[in-house]
């Protein structure tokens, strides 16, 4: 696949494209080249990237949580260690909601 733009990258993982650049100005994702127009160009490997980011928050991670992740993950290991205690950490946090809101 060649170079998308941010609508096309948006359109392909399901966000608009104010949350792709949302994410950028976050450093989520690495600032793109641009067209000598001046257009973000992405590359295949981002659509990755920002399914990996729609997964964490789906998980209910924050966006420190997942640019943490992110960190490990760019230096080519596997952020599953580092997943598991924030993933177990955000668990926590859910059942300490539901006790609460569960109380009369």
């Amino acid at each position: 696949m060649n170079a998308m733009t941010v609508g096309q990258l948006a359109t392909t993982i399901g966000v608009s494209a104010d949350t792709v650049r949302f994410w950028e100005r976050e450093g989520l994702l690495p600032a793109p080249r641009r067209s000598s127009a001046g257009y973000r160009l992405y590359q295949e490997d981002s659509i990755d990237r920002l399914r990996f980011i729609r997964t964490c928050q789906r998980l209910g991670l924050t966006l420190a949580d997942i640019a943490q992740l992110l960190q490990v993950r760019d230096t080519g290991r596997c952020p599953c260690e580092s997943a598991e205690g924030l993933l177990a950490r955000r668990l926590a946090e859910v059942e300490d909601e539901i006790r609460r809101l569960q109380v009369p």
